[in-house]
Order: C-alpha cells, then structure tokens, then sequence
C-alpha cells in the first residue's frame, strides 16, 4: 500500500507529539484511533480531522469513564440517596397513608400496585437514570441531583417522621 494512500484513509484523528526527536523529522508514523493501523502525518500543530466520520469520539469518550474522579462516588451517594427515600418513602406510607406522597404518578402507583413495587420500580429507574449518566460521564449532573434529592426528599421526610 502506497504511504499517500495510508495518510489519506487513515487520518482521521492524529495528534503530533511535540518532542525533540519528533521535530527534526518531517514525516512521522503515528497511531490513529480510527483503525489501530499507522498513519503518516506532517510536522506541525495538533491535528483533528474528520473525527465525526470514525469512531474516535466514543473511545475518546470511553476513556472519560476509565479515570478516577468524583464519578463512581457521586454514583455510589446517588445510590444510597435514593435507598434512603425509598425506605423513608415506605416508613411515611406505613404511618400516614398513601395520601402522603407528594407525587401523584407514584403515589397513583402505590395504591394500584403496592408500596413495594412502586418504590422499587421507581429507584430502579431513577438509579437506570443515573447509571446513563455515570457512564456518559455527566457527574456534575449527577452530583446535582443527588444534592436536590438530599433536599426536597430525604430531609422533609426526616423532618415529617420526627415531628
């Protein structure tokens, strides 16, 4: 296969590093993300090219779910939120009736299908919610919403069943 022909099918994301020995030679064979093959790119700045036409944005995107940030925590707290509702959820039904729920779907569903399977359904898909964004890497979204859910559920809920 002829060199132009691999840089012209195989450039879709190549990056030059920017070493000593790099910047005395003029063509250099670099990895693509593309296709794992090599591909020859010229000396100069970082280059981006056709990266919507490959594959480079989902593993570049992959590997955002590899590292180790305040991800996995958020995730786990999410978790322990939403278990902590629910069987504050199932303590303030118990006590005061199905009529305590402040919203109407699950309330409508704790009274078609029960306590139990209304609130594990509904955790199950709140934690399937955040599981997508965990592994799209949406933290901050998640760490917001866990901080929302710490405020509107867990503590009026606390505040009800002490009084």
């Amino acid at each position: 296969m002829q060199t132009a022909d691999l840089f012209a099918r195989r450039r879709c994301y190549s990056t030059l590093l920017s070493g000593t020995a790099f910047a005395n030679s003029q063509h250099k064979r670099m990895p693509t993300t593309c296709g794992g093959d090599l591909a020859l790119i010229e000396r100069g700045r970082v280059s981006i090219k056709r990266e919507r036409d490959c594959k480079a944005w989902r593993r570049r995107a992959g590997s955002l779910r590899n590292t180790v940030g305040f991800g996995a925590p958020t995730l786990f707290v999410f978790v322990a939120v939403q278990c902590t509702d629910a069987w504050l959820t199932a303590i303030g039904i118990d006590r005061f009736g199905s009529a305590v729920e402040a919203n109407p779907i699950l309330a409508w569903y704790v009274t078609a299908f029960g306590a139990g399977i209304a609130l594990v359904s509904a955790k199950a898909i709140a934690v399937g919610c955040a599981a997508a964004l965990y592994a799209h890497a949406w933290h901050r979204t998640l760490s917001a919403l866990t901080l929302l859910y710490l405020i509107f559920a867990i503590i009026p809920w606390m505040l009800a069943l002490h009084w």
